[in-house]
């Protein structure tokens, strides 16, 4: 072969690897611990000499037969001839002049340093050797420094704009701890470390009413599971009777006006053995706040829904005001903050039990949502929504929650109601409809779901069909 013979003449490949650990190879790594002082001495000039030596030989013509001749010398012009010669053949320079800091460089008194792998490189150069002229190649790295220095600061500008601002929304939120559960030890409810558990509580609290003395209408338990990625809704059911402990048995949503949010979350506790991490009790106002600032959420709706709400039954003045001239029809249709809250309160067209589906199907919405929002925009909502929160969660969880919230958003979704399908009758309880659950059966559906690999599927009722 043409490249063995020009082996067995001592000529060398200018193509040879770089990385060789041959001690002919002219391309002698710049980082080989290679010992030999002296090159051959009918080593021939390699016309690939190192770039950054400042070497132009603009007297060297390229060879007539190389396809690639001249097309590494800084001034030469792209042939643009890509067309392989059947051989390939290159004219060489037999007695080339020596240039300083080229790979034939071997002065081995030059001042050197050592890597931490224990290869040495050269470290320092005298100001009387450097190339006259910059390399083009050079100039293009100071450009693209520049380019990346320029966006590091301002990204470290915005950062530091964006945390102030996030710490004056944090402050904004109405802090109020709870109490130790009196009822049941810590001991004996169920937890883990890859999951958090948030209540949260809806209430239809009317102006210059107490919150923590009405009713909760909307009780959703939402777990975070970072270890299965997903996010898990639980709705409980308003009318499920269960024991209220310090009361008698009653309403679930009754524990909430009997002694606030902390009753109704030792009243979950007690009853289903699973540790309730932290609480967000938010109002009406808030949750259409939030849909509005996110622009409105899509939502799949079914024939008899859209029928009801064109029929305008039990509508109050807000709500008919917010469908006025809106002719809806099955699918998916877009609503606004006040359009979403109405059709997630529908209690009348069917049963508590698509009410709460209702309910979970627009918080998912507004989950995905958010995670096609811009950050500034979640920044703004945030700014309106956060003051009226009330929460135990401290600054410092928050801010964590926050940081995590993009990964979080992108998490599947699963959805359960307790009391689940068949779990339950329905029964008269002090002259009111009540859901009688299997307690049992239903703690250990709950627990199963929240702390295992949930199914991905829409919830499903007994009342459907």
């Amino acid at each position: 072969m043409e490249q063995d013979k020009r082996k067995n003449n001592g000529d060398f490949d200018e193509f040879e690897d770089i990385f060789s650990a041959s001690g002919a190879d002219d391309f002698e790594d710049i980082f080989s611990d290679s010992k030999d002082d002296v090159h051959t001495a009918n080593t021939d000039a390699d016309e690939f000499e190192d770039i950054f030596s400042g070497r132009h030989d603009e007297d060297d013509a390229p060879a007539a037969n190389d396809p690639y001749a001249g097309f590494f010398n800084d001034d030469a012009g792209f042939s643009g001839n890509m067309q392989e010669p059947a051989s390939f053949h290159h004219a060489v320079n037999t007695n080339p002049e020596q240039k300083p800091y080229s790979y034939h460089y071997s002065d081995r008194d030059a001042k050197r340093t050592r890597a931490r792998n224990g290869d040495e490189i050269y470290s320092g150069r005298e100001a009387a050797d450097k190339p006259a002229r910059q390399k083009p190649k050079h100039l293009a790295r100071k450009i693209v420094a520049i380019v990346l220095c320029a966006v590091l600061v301002f990204l470290i500008a915005a950062f530091g704009y964006g945390y102030s601002r996030v710490q004056r929304i944090l402050d904004a939120v109405n802090y109020v701890p709870l109490g130790t559960n009196e009822y049941i030890a810590s001991s004996e409810l169920r937890s883990s470390d890859t999951v958090q558990n948030i209540l949260f509580v809806g209430v239809d609290a009317r102006e210059g009413e107490d919150a923590q003395k009405t009713r909760s209408d909307t009780m959703m338990l939402v777990s975070i599971d970072t270890q299965n990625e997903q996010i898990k809704l639980t709705s409980f059911l308003r009318d499920m009777y269960i024991e209220i402990p310090g009361y008698r048995s009653d309403k679930l949503n009754a524990a909430h006006s009997h002694g606030g949010t902390q009753l109704l979350v030792d009243t979950l506790e007690y009853n289903f053995g699973v540790d309730i991490d932290n609480y967000m009790l938010v109002s009406f106002d808030m949750f259409t706040a939030i849909i509005d600032a996110l622009g409105g959420v899509d939502v799949e709706i079914t024939a008899r829904e859209a029928e009801y709400i064109n029929g305008g039954d039990h509508m109050d003045e807000s709500a008919a005001a917010a469908f006025a001239g809106i002719e809806l029809s099955a699918g998916e249709v877009h609503f606004s903050g006040a359009q979403a809250l109405w059709y997630s309160r529908i209690r009348y067209l069917d049963s508590d039990f698509y009410r709460t589906a209702r309910q979970r199907k627009v918080i998912s919405a507004v989950v995905r949502k958010a995670a096609t929002t811009s950050p500034f925009t979640l920044l703004d909502m945030l700014e309106d929504v956060m003051p009226m929160v009330q929460t135990d969660l401290t600054t410092d969880e928050l801010t964590d929650l926050g940081l995590h919230a993009l990964s979080y958003l992108g998490y599947d979704i699963a959805q359960l109601q307790i009391p689940a399908d068949g779990t339950y009758e329905s029964a008269r309880r002090r002259s009111q409809s009540v859901l009688i659950p299997d307690m049992d059966e239903n703690t250990r559906l709950f627990q199963e779901f929240v702390f295992n690999r949930a199914e991905i599927e829409e919830a499903t009722t007994e009342a459907e069909g």
